[in-house]
């Protein structure tokens, strides 16, 4: 059998080892290590076990540790970025939920009683300070007017304003002057055992004060102007008509 060089058989070795060699190959290596020692050596460090020094165990461990404390923080961070967009679809829902169009014979006036209403109007040709109002008792609201005005405040619903949940400001009492608006309806009404009063302005806002059981309480709303515009119609439709 023809001589083959030792860097030969030290590259067939490795198949050798593994079994993957062919036959005549692995012929070739074994008649080559009967006489071959360094050969043999050499075949001898593939089959040791592979062993890990200390220092190269610690360096092991310690990156298996870098890993897992990666893998730890990411879940924490996945983790909160879910409560924290599980909170954020929350507050939209309750949002979009709390200024919902309601409807007002449902929420402020329903089993109440309108005691009081006024119009306050700017007067033509004159000053801001001027208006012209028309004011009415509960004697005036019975009947015809007090429906008349029920119906009118009903005609829409209202949408609550998100400042009501941020705000704690105190009552200022209504007025025409207020930015926007060029008049005010203001409605007196008991509801046991509030005392509600609601100032409805021409451009669509609403304050309701609410006095109950000594404790004071101010919310916004935005209706329709349609709203105001009836009550107008409503309230000018009767002759008691009075000049501050």
């Amino acid at each position: 059998m023809k001589e083959v060089s030792c860097g030969v058989i030290r590259d067939l070795l490795p198949l050798y080892e593994d079994g993957a060699a062919s036959e005549e190959s692995a012929e070739l290596v074994q008649e080559h290590l009967k006489n071959c020692p360094a050969c043999r050596a050499e075949l001898d460090k593939l089959r040791a076990p592979v062993t890990i020094s200390p220092e190269e165990d610690k360096e092991q461990e310690i990156r298996e540790r870098l890993q897992q404390s990666v893998k730890e923080l990411q879940r924490i961070k996945r983790n909160r970025i879910t409560a924290v967009a599980a909170v954020l679809v929350g507050i939209i829902l309750f949002c979009v939920w709390y200024v919902q169009p309601r409807s007002w014979d449902r929420a402020v006036i329903k089993g109440g009683t309108i005691i009081y209403a006024s119009l306050s109007l700017p007067a033509v040709n004159s000053g801001q300070e001027a208006e012209i109002c028309w004011q009415y008792q509960e004697k005036d609201i019975q009947g015809p007017m007090g429906e008349a005005i029920q119906n009118a405040l009903t005609s829409e619903g209202y949408r609550a304003d998100l400042r009501n949940l941020l705000s704690r400001t105190a009552f200022r009492s209504h007025s025409w002057l207020i930015q926007g608006a060029q008049g005010s309806v203001y409605l007196r009404v008991i509801q046991e055992p509030r005392d509600l009063g609601i100032s409805i302005y021409s451009n669509g806002q609403v304050i309701v004060h609410t006095l109950n059981n000594g404790q004071e309480g101010v919310r916004t709303f935005q209706t329709d102007s349609g709203v105001y515009d009836a009550l107008v119609a409503v309230l000018q439709a009767y002759d008691t008509l009075q000049k501050n």
